[in-house]
């Protein structure tokens, strides 16, 4: 069944102010921002960085790329340097061959804007490289959002799932047998923005349709794309990470997402757990004014 509540997520009195906020945002306002490439070995990182402020750097997931996180670059720039990029072989990033691991990435790409200790945010793959990065060196990240994240050491799939499994033949066979991109895209879409228990039709459409043309762009070099990540086995070193982390998941969610979530959360010790109704993967784009607030909350606490 989908889940319908807020496991953690306390509504504070910054509502009215956020949703004012971000309409203001929203309305044109003009942001310092700057876009870049960082060399990475063979390849070439996209980046870019809006506003000033305590930086905050956000890893998109797999498929997707620096857009997004348009709505969390407009909100959170306003007192943070709000860092974007894409993942090495995603979207306006060069293609690689080389055998570095994507924490690599991050680090080379931290060190060269000077960013200094970060909070980090990844979605689905790139929450995996995120963790990844916190356990790697603890002293480079201040807090930890673990957002529909992925795990690289989880095998179990629920039967609620099915719909998931479904859709990964057919999105195998349009990419890798028919070559066509756009029905792989589709199908994605339908998989991680939709989620297993709503019609296309019953989704945020201009959001939808964002999301599904960032899975067709980064779909067409896909083929070519090797995604390389740590392989240190990451559940027993959980216990030792000691940073303030929360872990997020839309309602509408595929079970395994909400398994993991649940088990990084059972793990790590100063760990938050939030669920967001109404949303399925990709909650950031769907309801961005909770999701936004939730993030603002976290990052408020001392």
């Amino acid at each position: 069944m989908p889940r319908n509540g807020f496991l953690f997520l306390y509504l504070s009195s910054f509502t009215l102010m956020l949703s004012a906020f971000l309409s203001h945002h929203e309305s044109g306002m003009q942001l310092e921002s700057v876009q870049g490439y960082i060399r990475v070995a063979d390849s070439k990182v996209y980046y870019e960085s809006t506003g000033k402020g305590k930086p905050l750097l956000f890893l998109h997931g797999e498929f997707m790329d620096h857009r997004m996180w348009e709505h969390q670059k407009q909100f959170f720039s306003t007192n943070h340097q709000v860092v974007t990029c894409d993942l090495p072989n995603s979207s306006f990033s060069e293609y690689s061959d080389s055998g570095f691991v994507l924490t690599e990435a991050i680090k080379v790409l931290q060190d060269s804007l000077h960013l200094g200790p970060v909070e980090l945010v990844g979605h689905s793959s790139g929450a995996v490289v995120a963790l990844d990065f916190a356990l790697k060196d603890p002293g480079r990240v201040k807090k930890l959002i673990l957002y529909s994240p992925g795990d690289r050491d989880w095998k179990t799939e629920q039967p609620n799932d099915s719909v998931l499994r479904k859709n990964r033949k057919l999105m195998g066979e349009f990419l890798t047998k028919k070559k066509d991109t756009a029905a792989f895209a589709e199908y994605f879409i339908r998989s991680w923005f939709d989620g297993p228990y709503r019609h296309p039709m019953e989704t945020v459409k201009e959001e939808r349709a964002r999301a599904l043309q960032m899975a067709m762009d980064n779909a067409r070099s896909s083929l070519s794309r090797v995604l390389r990540f740590d392989v240190t086995p990451v559940r027993a070193r959980l216990k030792d990470l000691k940073i303030p982390v929360l872990v997020v998941t839309g309602g509408l969610d595929n079970t395994i997402t909400h398994d993991i979530a649940d088990s990084l959360a059972f793990s790590i010790v100063d760990s938050r757990r939030a669920v967001i109704p109404g949303t399925a993967h990709m909650a950031n784009m769907e309801n961005r004014i909770d999701f936004n607030q939730l993030l603002y909350d976290f990052l408020s606490r001392r």
